[in-house]
């Protein structure tokens, strides 16, 4: 009942950020800032990303950060090239949660953060050059097996244009490049990992596993 409740409590969220994200499109100012960062050029594509890290390392939530995204692109406020460049971004910002919880922990616990943070900066490196074609793939894909219409075409909601296929998109272009990163990655798994044990080579003393204390740093992660 409380998995139910909570996944249920999700996409809840994830309305009223939608609902309450539409009356922003109507405010100028709000539409001439979004309006820099466009997804339309090698450097737009840049420019998103580092946006999208930017403000995922602040909140310290990829689920959130994409939410909003979605929520942003569903209201018209973002199109879907813009918001594919910023989930990008939140890739590499969400690593920042795992590097703050292995402050002062063991050699593998510090390793575990940095395969985290190297898998995702250098996927999003080696994708980024291939962003149109990627994001041209993911178009297709959600409009050919998902039943989507084209992420920009709008459905009307009480009198208000959503843009509902853009959040299956979104979702695509997440899964997708996690999928596709893992897929590169898993033939350099015994490579990656001595290059690990080089950047975080174990300590002169063995370490002993012992309990001492539960971190309250260790909690909220």
């Amino acid at each position: 009942s409380m998995f139910i409740l909570g996944l249920g409590m999700v996409f809840l969220g994830l309305d009223l950020m939608k609902q309450g994200l539409t009356p922003i499109r109507g405010m100028p100012d709000f539409v001439a800032w979004f309006s820099r960062f466009q997804a339309d050029t090698y450097w737009g594509v840049v420019k998103c990303i580092m946006v999208g890290a930017a403000v995922t390392a602040i909140i310290q939530s990829s689920s959130a950060t994409v939410g909003i995204t979605m929520a942003l692109a569903a209201t018209g406020i973002i199109n879907y090239p813009t918001a594919a460049g910023l989930v990008l971004g939140e890739n590499i910002g969400t690593t920042i949660t795992a590097y703050l919880a292995s402050l002062g922990t063991t050699r593998n616990a510090k390793r575990a953060a940095y395969a985290h943070m190297i898998f995702n900066t250098l996927g999003v490196m080696w994708i980024t050059p291939l962003f149109f074609i990627y994001t041209k793939g993911v178009v297709w894909f959600v409009t050919s097996f998902m039943g989507c219409d084209m992420p920009e075409v709008s459905v009307l909601v009480n009198g208000v244009a959503t843009y509902p296929h853009v959040e299956k998109a979104i979702a695509a272009t997440h899964s997708g490049f996690n999928i596709l990163n893992m897929l590169v990655f898993l033939p350099w798994v015994g490579v990656y990992s001595k290059f690990l044990m080089w950047l975080a080579p174990d300590k002169a003393a063995p370490e002993t596993p012992k309990l001492t204390y539960l971190d309250i740093r260790m909690f909220d992660t």
